[in-house]
This record gives C-alpha cells, sequence and structure tokens, in this order.
C-alpha cells in the first residue's frame, strides 16, 4: 500500500489539532450523551424510541463532527472509503433528527410525509454513496458528489446541475 510521503512540522501539527479542538471535543461529548442515552434505553428494558432516536442522532452527529476534521487527514491514510464516509455521514445525521422530532408529536401530517420522503432519499444517497465509488467534490463551498454513473445524480437537484456544467466544461466520466 502506498502512503504519501508528508512533511509536516510540529506547527504544522499543532495549527490543524487546534483548529480542530472544538470539533473534537464536541464530537466526543455527543457521542457520550448518545451512548449513555442508549444505555439508559438499554436498562429500562423497554421500547422508547424518543431515546433511542436522541441516541442515534447524538452518535452520528458526535462522528460526523470526527470524520470532518482535518486531522483525521494527518492520521489515516487518504482512501476512497474514507471520502464516502464523510460525503455519506452528512445525509444520514438528518434521518433520526427527523424521527426523533416525529415521536415527540411536533410534526403535522404534511410534514410527516415530506420528512419520510426526505428520510428515504437521504438514505438512498448514502448507501449509493456508500456503494459505489462515489468521489466527493466540494463545488462552491457546496458539498456535493461526482459520480462516475450519472443517473446517481438524480438522487438530489444540487448534484444534476452539477453533473451538467461538468459535461459541458468537458470533464470526462
Amino acid at each position: 500500500m502506498f502512503a504519501p510521503d508528508l512533511q509536516l512540522t510540529a506547527p504544522d501539527v499543532l495549527r490543524v489539532f487546534h483548529h480542530d479542538e472544538p470539533y473534537l471535543f464536541l464530537g466526543a461529548a455527543f457521542t457520550t450523551v448518545g451512548i449513555l442515552a442508549a444505555a439508559f434505553s438499554a436498562l429500562r428494558r423497554k421500547w422508547d424510541a424518543l431515546l433511542l432516536y436522541f441516541a442515534l442522532f447524538a452518535v452520528l452527529y458526535g462522528q460526523r463532527l470526527w470524520v470532518q476534521a482535518s486531522l483525521l487527514g494527518l492520521v489515516a491514510t487518504p482512501s476512497i472509503f474514507l471520502q464516502n464516509l464523510r460525503t455519506a455521514i452528512d445525509y444520514l445525521v438528518p434521518i433520526p433528527a427527523f424521527l426523533f422530532f416525529n415521536s415527540l408529536g411536533f410534526l403535522s401530517r404534511g410534514t410527516r410525509i415530506a420528512g419520510y420522503t426526505v428520510c428515504v432519499l437521504y438514505g438512498g444517497i448514502a448507501a449509493y454513496t456508500l456503494g459505489q465509488h462515489a468521489e466527493p467534490v466540494c463545488d462552491r463551498g457546496v458539498r456535493a458528489f461526482k459520480c462516475r454513473d450519472r443517473r446517481a445524480a438524480l438522487f438530489s437537484g444540487g448534484t444534476s446541475t452539477d453533473a451538467v456544467a461538468a459535461r459541458r466544461q468537458g470533464e470526462p466520466d
């Protein structure tokens, strides 16, 4: 396996760490709260959707903060899976948040239908991103993904315009 030869100095590593410090702390705090909420739900031995959805959201959001940190790029070897995970976790976090608010009873019938539709859409995007070799691309500050198969761009409205723009520029599939 080929690993790039990085010549980083101590001030470079410290700068990256100090930049990511609050995100690493908050990620660990959210993950811990999520694990505690799941443990309390397991100790009660009763199905409590509210606690489980909260626990799932907290763990996913905490792990998202850790995976998005640039410090991970210094520690882990760059790979397609890591890039796909960074992209997919953005789509997975809102799903338990919607289910949490639904179990609280805050959503009307129309909002629930729209929310379930978005959950299925985001779940499909996340599954496709993790299952295929999609390459994440940041274009104009908007996180999107460029797929080798252009049909996947139909899953979300924002990436379909990126696919059309890429085709006009003559980028290879």
